[in-house]
């Protein structure tokens, strides 16, 4: 009788290399485009006050959080994907894998709105449409190979998403070194 041991069990329990990265790809587009985004709105305010260094380091710390979120998300879905039985969660992994950031995402910008600080009940209807599209999404038999071809095109803004933050990284690194 053979015995298994405990960390192959867990391995067994994580999504594949490929898909874990098509995931993690569809967690870093929507955090950066919406840093990237609140940056830019922010960015002649910016120009008024500080320098380009001080701008740099306000885009460093924005992409570096938003690698740190992104890296969380991720490593929540892959929990989910382990604790979960493999037919919620684990066999549709890359499909709703990347659907969940996105419509995380969605819910993050619909707070982030000035509509919601002011009536805060208009949120009731966005997260059940959020639900429902979710709902819709899991009840789909497949996996459909246009999400995953979506999440395999995101891999390339990914992958330059990643390197601008680990440049970002190794700025912030030496700046606060530095001073």
């Amino acid at each position: 009788m053979t015995q298994i041991r405990a960390p192959h069990l867990i391995v067994q329990r994580l999504p594949a290399k490929r898909d874990a990265w098509l995931v993690f790809s569809a967690c870093i587009f929507p955090l950066h485009i919406w840093a990237t985004i609140v940056f830019l709105y922010n960015f002649p305010s910016l120009i008024l006050k500080a320098n380009i260094w001080e701008i740099a380091g306000v885009l460093a710390y924005m992409l570096v959080f938003a690698l740190l979120e992104s890296f969380f998300l991720f490593i929540f879905l892959v929990l989910l994907s382990a604790i979960l039985p493999s037919r919620l969660f684990r066999e549709r992994f890359v499909y709703l894998g990347s659907i969940l950031p996105i419509l995380i995402a969605f819910i993050a910008l619909s707070l982030n709105t000035r509509l919601v600080e002011d009536q805060l009940w208009i949120m009731v209807p966005i997260l059940v449409a959020v639900g429902l599209v979710f709902i819709f999404f899991y009840r789909r038999s497949t996996e459909d190979s246009r999400q995953r071809a979506f999440a395999e095109r995101l891999t390339l803004l990914a992958g330059l998403y990643f390197v601008m933050d680990l440049v970002c990284f190794v700025y912030l690194v030496f700046g606060i070194s530095l001073s």
